[in-house]
């Protein structure tokens, strides 16, 4: 009896040598193989050894859009600046134009004139022109004057027109004698468009200028006027009466002499008359 118990305890170790690993102690396995009471326990499967979770693959960062160089400006050439050509100086005019009686219309319009040489009445030794009274229905000059000669200028030309100017004795007693008296002025010509020209400005202007053009009457003595002035650039579309024309800017000049009221009594003397374009 002794003897099969030792040979059934040889056979469960021979078993339990075959299924269990080495490296298992002999009494592990006894504990594993036999209970307390002597029952057969079998072994508990091993814990599984836990596969891995993958190791995630990195999501790659985006390569960074690079922020683009702005291409430069470049930096224009600069233009040169054109050597502006000279202006050519205007011709000067040491000529007087307005010699008496050479450079004046001693006549307007026909019939009677009012318009005369006057060697009686002098200055420095030279004739004068004596302007008088307009007569309604008798002379044409309703205006009461003399012009000079039409000379071409351009914007830009300087000008200098003088005279010396008296009066007789006779007063005047009407309203504004201020205005009144003989004075000398510059007109201002344009193109009409039609081949002729109209008058578009004047020196002396309205209001002080026609004040300060005045020699009053009853001034005896010789006394001078001068206007100085450049041609200006303006463009006129009408004439000074405010009839239109085609845009263009002075052309043309006319000195004239006059005394006002025109039906005035008094008589006018004008002397050593001067007209100068760039002189």
């Amino acid at each position: 009896m002794e003897k099969m118990r030792l040979i059934v305890i040889l056979t469960i170790i021979i078993i339990g040598c075959c299924l269990f690993p080495r490296g298992v102690s002999a009494q592990s396995s006894s504990e594993n193989i036999l209970s307390s009471q002597g029952s057969i326990i079998y072994p508990e499967s091993p814990t599984p050894t836990p596969t891995p979770s993958p190791t995630p693959t990195p999501t790659p960062s985006p390569t960074p859009t690079p922020t683009p160089s702005p291409t430069p400006t470049p930096t224009p050439s600069p233009t040169p600046t054109p050597t502006p050509s000279p202006t050519p100086t205007p011709t000067p005019s040491p000529i007087n134009l307005a010699v008496i009686p050479d450079d004046w219309s001693l006549t307007y319009g026909g019939g009677p004139q009012i318009i005369h040489l006057d060697y009686s009445v002098t200055h420095n030794g030279q004739v004068a022109i004596r302007l008088d009274p307009h007569v309604d229905g008798v002379d044409v000059n309703t205006a009461r004057e003399c012009d000079g000669t039409w000379y071409t200028v351009k914007p830009g030309d300087h000008i200098v027109a003088k005279c010396w100017i008296r009066t007789d004795s006779a007063a005047y007693q009407g309203s504004y004698p201020e205005y009144c008296g003989a004075r000398i002025g510059v007109d201002l010509y344009a193109p009409k468009g039609d081949g002729t020209i109209r008058p578009v400005d004047s020196y002396p202007h309205d209001g002080q200028e026609h004040i300060d053009s005045m020699v009053n009457w009853g001034t005896t003595v010789w006394t001078q006027k001068t206007w100085d002035f450049t041609i200006p650039t303006t463009v006129y579309t009408k004439s000074t009466s405010g009839e239109p024309i085609t845009a263009t800017q002075v052309t043309h000049i006319v000195m004239w002499i006059q005394a006002l009221p025109t039906t005035f009594v008094g008589k006018a003397w004008f002397a050593d008359a001067e007209l100068y374009i760039n002189p």
